[in-house]
């Protein structure tokens, strides 16, 4: 088994390598955490140009619907604010739906975007783009078109 603190250190890495891409943003995101009162929560709740996108990290390479119920019930409780399909970072070997609104993405994806600034700068609205290509199936690509809409002005969730 994993050491007790493995999970947490994960997620340290994780929000690290989010905020280090985030600074190479000609317009930075605002980073922020959601803790519900009856426990929900959100790891990473980034706002950026009006947009939300909730950020769950979990440490497991079989993500399921129930690690997804912090971005859920932020979704519904704050259905009025403009939010993007949440994303699981996790070390899934693919990308896949856990959710209706939920994508489990592979984190190793943040160090292809880390790539990809240093081969080619500028390329904000691309870098989503490379992010759902990546890992991908077609299957996803064509079929949630929305996810694409909705982090299209981000380039922190790489």
């Amino acid at each position: 088994t994993a050491h007790p603190l493995f999970g947490a250190l994960f997620e340290t890495a994780m929000v690290g390598a989010l905020i280090k891409q985030a600074s190479r943003l000609p317009t930075r995101p605002t980073f922020h955490h959601w803790r519900a009162a009856g426990g929900a929560e959100i790891d990473i709740l980034l706002e950026r140009d009006g947009m939300l996108y909730p950020i769950e990290i979990k440490l497991t390479a079989n993500p399921n619907r129930r690690m997804a119920k912090g971005i859920e019930a932020f979704q519904a409780a704050h259905a009025h604010l403009n939010c993007a399909p949440g994303v699981l970072l996790c070390p899934v070997e693919q990308t896949r739906w856990v959710s209706e609104n939920v994508l489990a993405i592979p984190w190793n994806l943040i160090e292809a975007m880390d790539e990809a600034f240093r081969i080619q700068k500028g390329i904000e609205k691309g870098a989503a783009r490379l992010l759902l290509h990546a890992g991908c199936p077609p299957e996803v690509r064509r079929g949630h078109a929305k996810l694409s809409r909705g982090l299209r002005s981000t380039d922190a969730v790489k």
